[in-house]
């Protein structure tokens, strides 16, 4: 089966103002597969976040090669790599930053849908699908008019305009409170068995991944540690810093 997003050997470093070189991430190998939830969980500075934004195409590696249903990323031009690009979308952490403040709810949407044809019906149905209903009387609001629950749900919609295969979210929980982290999640949760897609989530939080990931990454400064079934990871972890992600969280239900 062709993967949806496969990252081989991948690694970034950066640079700082005083000339000190930060290996972000170090030789990684990652794989998305059709319908797949994969979480790539680490603490902040484990580098998954800028794995994600080379799987994005924001950032593009130092080595390492990144493929998109099977085709070579990092080979495409500009505007072939924006085209395909649209199998995937992200969801980011910051609802209110990722959103242009000028712009309606109505305009957010039509800017990202593929279906130009029927831009408000397809806009209410995209806001009736994340929960915020009735859609209609959200289309003429502005982001700052939304709680931050309803923007991130915003976002979500957004991101499914786009009628995308792969979902990569970052941190879309973080920040919020309890009642909305576990809305959202279950709204992630929806959307997978009813849409089949995939959706690859990038967390520090393990909990997350226990509640409803297929597959679990672990990194540990740039270094991709341990991987394998949700299951098999999180009941009998191999690698002493999972071990301690375990043992530190507690369970987080989903539709509880």
């Amino acid at each position: 089966m062709t993967t949806l997003l496969e990252l081989s050997h991948v690694s970034k470093t950066f640079r700082r103002s005083g000339g000190a070189e930060v290996a972000a991430v170090k030789d990684v190998s990652l794989a998305v597969a059709p319908g797949e939830t994969v979480a790539l969980v680490g603490e902040s500075g484990s580098g998954k976040s800028t794995l994600g934004r080379i799987a994005l195409g924001l950032l593009r590696p130092d080595t390492g090669a990144v493929s998109l249903e099977g085709r070579d990323a990092l080979a495409m031009s500009e505007s072939e790599f924006r085209a395909r690009r649209t199998l995937m979308q992200p969801i980011f952490q910051d609802a209110g930053a990722s959103l242009n403040p000028r712009r309606t709810v109505r305009e957010l949407l039509a800017q990202a849908t593929t279906r130009q044809d029927a831009l408000e019906k397809t806009a209410v149905d995209l806001l009736d699908g994340v929960g915020l209903r009735p859609g209609a009387d959200y289309l003429a609001r502005y982001p700052h008019e939304l709680s931050g629950g309803q923007r991130q749900r915003l976002a979500v919609a957004r991101a499914l305009a786009a009628e995308p295969k792969l979902l990569i979210a970052d941190e879309p929980l973080s920040g919020a409170d309890v009642s909305i982290r576990g809305q959202i999640l279950n709204l992630l949760i929806d959307i997978k068995e009813a849409r089949h897609v995939a959706i690859l989530m990038i967390t520090h939080d393990i909990s997350i991944a226990r509640a409803f990931a297929d597959r679990v990454a672990v990194m540990r400064l740039g270094e991709l540690v341990e991987s394998g079934p949700a299951k098999e990871v999180l009941s009998n972890p191999k690698h002493a810093y999972t071990k301690q992600l375990v043992a530190a969280v507690p369970v987080l239900h989903p539709h509880a």
